[in-house]
């Protein structure tokens, strides 16, 4: 018979091991030029744990993403897109909001469900607001998760300081 404190003791190492396998990566952009041209264009990241400028790794395994893209909009008023980029994922969904700095208003929102899935940014032209997003993503296999821009025709913006990108592995 297994002693009560035993049992716990396992239970604690295979937390611990968990723990350790993944920690929590925060990645961090403090200015990126402007992105001019409609086929996608990494983000580049600075800092984190573990990785380098193209993004955070992952193995296959379910995961909390959140975030924020401070986004500077150029003129004129057009729909610019921002995507997560990365290994496949089995399922998970993504949630995002953008809001224009000034007066606070969301003028998109929605659910992304895949990599490569463009995610509407769309603000008055010559300002500046947030992408914030937040959700589980399931990946079938391993690879480096990270994110894109492009825009849809004319309008350049720009990934600016005080934007991030946070993964926890949580199964």
């Amino acid at each position: 018979m297994t002693h009560p404190t035993e049992k716990t003791y396992d239970i604690e190492q295979r937390l611990n091991a968990l723990i350790a396998a993944q920690p929590a990566r925060v990645w961090r952009n403090t200015q990126q030029g402007n992105f001019t041209s409609t086929s996608q264009v990494a983000i580049s990241w600075e800092g984190g744990q573990g990785g380098d400028s193209t993004g955070i790794p992952v193995v296959a395994g379910t995961y909390c993403v959140k975030g924020m893209i401070v986004a500077a909009m150029g003129s004129p008023n057009q729909n610019v897109f921002a995507r997560f980029t990365g290994p496949a994922i089995a399922s998970g969904a993504i949630g995002f909001q953008c809001i224009e700095g000034t007066g606070q208003v969301v003028w998109t929102s929605g659910i992304c469900t895949g990599i490569n899935q463009d995610c509407t940014i769309n603000m008055p032209s010559s300002t500046s607001g947030e992408f914030k997003f937040e959700g589980i993503v399931t990946f079938s296999a391993g690879g480096t998760f990270s994110m894109a821009g492009r825009i849809s025709s004319t309008t350049p913006w720009a990934c600016q300081g005080g934007s991030y990108l946070e993964l926890s592995q949580v199964a």
